[in-house]
């Protein structure tokens, strides 16, 4: 923007959903980032934890201590490239790699992916066109080198001298060790307690990673697979309707209602304030997941309503369901009424018989 130059991605702070990383410790592991871990109140835990993809395509958490953001460079054709900062549709595919392969015109590559990437089932790997501003390629030896153009820069870095004894050295050794061991202890503490994280069980509400905002009830579980009926909203981007999805239980989390409602926002602006405006459906977290201000309905509410409110996803089901139950009391009450006829019509003949027998009693009598 403005005309300035783009920052290189190494430069920057790690937000940027896809960027590739190294992690600490694990020379030969590279992982995606995704996006920071929240809590409860959608604010950053602390100690900072990323959610971080795998090449085998599944999701953890690691410390943000341990990642070294990866220097990167534009991918070429043949290059494999991981995706970076996609949204919409094709975000699924974000941390995930590709060979690019064929230009689909100067800004865009058809990139072949592998194939567990985006969640495909099919054992055909997927093929999507990608803009080539979405693909990054960690850097290479150029044709006959020994070594990367980064490895070349740091190597062409001034000396820093030579190393000298220092008497205090070892002291400050030890406090360095000291500290690094309360680090790991701290580590070791906070993955223990994360390792109890209550696993989701079939009929449980779930939200989905990255971002949590998607909801579904889990239907099945097979192993580390998952399907899960999603729930619809009045976002723009969602359907009317259920949809059984399958993914990895790894990208699920368990969730209440009661937690849920607490960080609900509205599906068309995405905000939680003002909170006293928010319309949370009575279906909510059974059969949908709306929320929404009452300015941002079409048309708009110019204050709360009293009673239910059902949502235009949940609306057509609950009309039919009030019909259905008004209908057996319709006919149940007349039911009741034509019993109460045929109860009426013998005591009716009764009484026409009885005066019968006093007019013909009378005649004896006159006789």
């Amino acid at each position: 923007a403005g005309g300035g130059k783009r920052k290189p991605l190494e430069f920057v702070q790690l937000n940027v959903s896809g960027l590739p990383c190294q992690v600490i410790g694990e020379a030969s592991v590279v992982a995606a980032y995704l996006g920071m871990v929240k809590d409860e109140s959608n604010k950053v835990k602390k100690p900072q934890e990323c959610w971080m993809r795998f090449p085998d395509g599944t999701v953890k958490k690691l410390l943000r201590s341990r990642l070294l953001p990866l220097p990167t460079q534009l991918p070429r054709l043949n290059d494999w490239a991981v995706v970076v900062d996609l949204h919409g549709e094709l975000e699924r595919y974000n941390g995930f790699r590709g060979l690019c392969g064929l230009n689909a015109g100067q800004d865009a590559f058809w990139v072949l992916f592998e194939p567990n990437a985006g969640g495909n089932k099919s054992p055909k790997p997927p093929l999507e066109m990608i803009p080539r501003k979405n693909l990054v390629a960690l850097p290479t030896s150029p044709h006959g080198a020994l070594e990367t153009q980064w490895e070349a820069k740091l190597r062409a870095l001034p000396s820093i001298g030579h190393l000298v004894d220092d008497p205090g050295q070892p002291g400050q050794l030890e406090a360095l060790k000291d500290k690094d061991d309360e680090e790991n202890e701290d580590e070791e503490a906070f993955t223990e307690e994360e390792g109890e994280e209550e696993r989701p069980e079939v009929g449980d509400l779930v939200t989905l990673l990255p971002d949590n905002k998607q909801m579904g009830i889990l239907k099945a579980l097979e192993g580390t697979r998952a399907e899960v009926k999603l729930l619809p909203s009045m976002a723009p981007d969602s359907l009317f309707a259920p949809r059984v999805d399958g993914c990895a239980l790894s990208l699920l989390t368990k969730s209440t209602q009661e937690e849920a409602e607490e960080v609900a926002l509205c599906n068309i602006c995405d905000e939680a304030n003002p909170e006293e405006e928010l319309l949370i459906c009575d279906n909510f977290c059974k059969s949908c997941a709306s929320t929404i201000h009452i300015k941002c309905l079409d048309p708009p509410l110019q204050k709360v309503p009293e009673g239910d409110w059902f949502c235009p996803v949940c609306l057509p089901r609950e009309k039919r369901k009030a019909k259905a139950k008004a209908e057996p009391k319709s006919k149940a009450e007349a039911k009741m009424k034509a019993k109460a006829k045929a109860k009426v019509k013998p005591a009716a003949k009764a009484k026409t018989k009885a005066k019968a027998v006093k007019a013909s009693i009378a005649k004896l009598g006159k006789a």
